[in-house]
């Protein structure tokens, strides 16, 4: 934590070296640093200092004869977090203004509920998804974690009030009572997590996450490290201090290194492993004379861990309202410039904002009150600037960005500032050695007179009004040109064939239910996007077996898949893990007969992605519909057999 305002309070710089670690971690993750796919567990990492830190504040005044000082406490916490993310949000919506204007209003009210703390609740119960990285994560979708920190701040002082006059002011009693909720916590939260489901309600409930803030306070009571301070410590207990909180940090480091975001490991003894070895390196960074204390109150790392808040709120806006193809094939000079950027914006915020609110209050800070109203003003004013600062780089951003990729409300446009060639494609299939696509010159018919279609989000504008317009563009259409009398959509956003997202039914159950029902037809399979990112960030289904699970159960049903691929270079969507998927499908020919292989990511272009770089604009769904209606009467033609060769082009 920062230096405390009070002369006379302890201050552990261990403790900011430990903030600093955590920020590190957080950030490593978001701007999409493979090897630190659990870098999430960062805000772990937090989650049990700050209990440890809250508790221990209270606690010291409850010593005092004090009380808790409950107000004080409150106001203080307010002074402290409400500045920076208030300002945060405000440059935010410019930002989101400016750039994504389509979003406004979802981001709008996302940053309301940021506002108030409840920005976990408000997803939870909206259907959104944590771990729907398809959608974007969006500039305040971090703020969750501070929404549960303030309700702790909220709810635990009147708690550890109660518990207190319960045990008769015996700490440890009252620890023993707070370790056991922490358990509680830790229970549910392995209770409500399930093995390939949408995890977001464990993930973000502030009773599944209370264990970390928890276990944090019950160490607070049950160990003062300003009491500790005081005492003479011999070199061999330091030596057993630094044993213990060494061994936390290589904990807590291979934990962010080995876990994956759908790991089931993370919730039921993963986020426990981390807030224990979290207490373990507290406790050797508040021990003085440790080794850990030392390496951990250097001062890059003090003055890290001080601006940790800011970086933290400040990184996701930054990493969002970054171009797309900025150094996009460099990780390491993109991650850089935004980490850069992100520092900057943070000691600002740190030094004109959330430094002299903390130390002065808001009405002093500002002008409004107190001898120090000539100094305020002037920091007013330099709030005012920073703003304005602030906002000076996101219409850069918005200048320096790509052109902007025209919405299905603008697909007139669209199609008049976009014309492809329908027979060219601007990319070419992945070198592997796998068999190239089949070309079939002329019309043709397929013999599928009945067609599913069992796709993903990048499938919703084939049948969307929104993007197709004109009816006879839109998939269905296209395909009974071709001899398809019966066509039945099955597209869901974030789906994939075996995790389910907001209650939404996977690829499997889909299939298992037309099947329950007598279906026995032929299939259009456009899965893999989501698929291929889930396995990256913790899937337990390999890709073979993902297909296998359709394949077996459609074994007597012709079928005919897309290849898929992204824009992106980076992160679980990353067109190589498409490319990875690619592969396991064509080698899925030899033992699937029915099969055939549409290899859309041969002929997509460039200019028909929109700017997420995963789904499609107007003109790319209509050459998406042309072309899997194409390629699918290539793939089971009406007049003989299916070619020879699994995977097919639209041509």
């Amino acid at each position: 934590m920062p230096r405390p305002v009070e002369r006379n309070a302890a201050y552990f710089p261990g403790l900011d070296g430990i903030r600093t670690l955590a920020v590190t971690l957080v950030i490593l993750y978001h701007l999409g640093f493979e090897r630190f796919s659990g870098g999430l567990l960062g805000v772990g990492v937090f989650f049990t200092l700050s209990g440890f830190l809250i508790t221990s504040i209270l606690i010291n005044s409850w010593g005092k004869g004090k009380g808790l000082g409950l107000k004080m406490f409150w106001v203080r916490r307010a002074r402290r977090l409400l500045p920076a993310v208030i300002l945060l949000l405000i440059v935010g919506l410019i930002g989101v203004a400016v750039l994504d204007m389509e979003n406004f209003g979802r981001r709008f009210t996302q940053a309301i509920a940021a506002l108030f703390y409840v920005a976990n609740w408000h997803t939870i119960f909206s259907g959104d998804s944590y771990f729907d990285a398809t959608n974007g994560p969006g500039p305040f979708g971090h703020l969750w974690s501070l929404a549960i920190e303030e309700q702790f701040y909220i709810v635990w002082p009147l708690l550890l009030a109660l518990l207190l006059i319960v045990t008769g002011a015996k700490l440890r009693r009252t620890a023993a009572v707070t370790a056991a909720l922490a358990g509680a916590s830790f229970f549910l939260l392995n209770a409500l997590a399930v093995a390939g489901g949408d995890n977001t309600r464990a993930y973000e409930g502030t009773d599944t996450r209370a264990g970390g803030l928890l276990l944090g306070a019950a160490f607070a009571l049950m160990w003062q490290p300003h009491v500790s301070a005081t005492k003479e410590r011999s070199r061999l207990h330091l030596m057993r201090t630094d044993v213990i909180g060494f061994a936390g940090v290589a904990a807590i480091l291979w934990l962010s290194m080995t876990t994956k975001q759908n790991s089931l490991s993370l919730y039921s003894w993963g986020l426990l492993v981390l807030s224990v070895a979290t207490v373990a390196v507290m406790y050797a960074a508040c021990s003085v004379g440790s080794v850990t204390a030392i390496i951990f109150g250097l001062s890059p790392m003090r003055w890290i861990g001080e601006r940790s808040y800011g970086i933290y709120l400040w990184h996701m806006p930054v990493a969002v309202f970054t171009p797309e193809t900025f150094f996009a094939d460099n990780l390491w000079i993109r991650s850089g410039v935004q980490v850069a950027f992100t520092v900057v914006l943070a000691a600002l915020s740190w030094s004109l904002v959330e430094d002299p609110i903390r130390r002065h209050g808001f009405l002093v800070a500002l002008g409004l009150r107190g001898r120090r109203a000539q100094s305020g003003r002037r920091v007013a004013w330099l709030t005012a600037s920073t703003g304005a600062a602030l906002f000076v780089p996101v219409a850069a951003v918005a200048l320096l960005a790509p052109t902007y990729v025209p919405t299905p409300a603008d697909s007139s446009k669209t199609q008049q500032a976009v014309a492809p060639n329908p027979l060219a494609g601007s990319n070419t299939a992945d070198p592997s050695g796998t068999p190239t696509p089949t070309v079939r010159q002329g019309p043709v018919a397929t013999k599928c007179e009945k067609t599913i279609h069992l796709g993903d989000s990048t499938s919703v504008g084939l049948m969307s009004p929104d993007y197709l317009p004109v009816a006879s563009d839109r998939e269905d259409a296209q395909l009974k040109k071709f001899g398809v009398t019966t066509f039945i959509p099955e597209i869901s956003g974030a789906r994939s064939i075996v995790e389910t997202v907001g209650g939404s039914p996977n690829a499997e159950a889909v299939v298992d239910k037309h099947l329950a029902q007598g279906y026995n037809g032929c299939w259009i399979i456009a899965m893999g996007t989501n698929d291929s990112a889930n396995q990256v960030v913790g899937g337990t289904w390999p890709y073979d077996k993902r297909v296998a699970l359709l394949m077996d159960k459609l074994k007597d049903q012709p079928v005919m898949w897309l290849t898929v691929k992204t824009l992106k270079t980076v992160g679980p969507y990353a067109n190589k893990h498409q490319i990875e998927w690619n592969n396991t499908l064509k080698a899925g020919c030899a033992k699937y007969p029915n099969m055939r292989i549409y290899d859309w990511a041969s002929e997509v272009q460039d200019p028909w992605y929109i700017k997420d770089g995963i789904h499609f604009t107007t003109p790319g769904y209509q050459e998406r519909a042309r072309r899997i209606a194409r390629a699918f009467a290539i793939a089971f033609p009406k007049e003989g057999d299916s070619p020879a060769e699994c995977v097919v082009g639209s041509n």
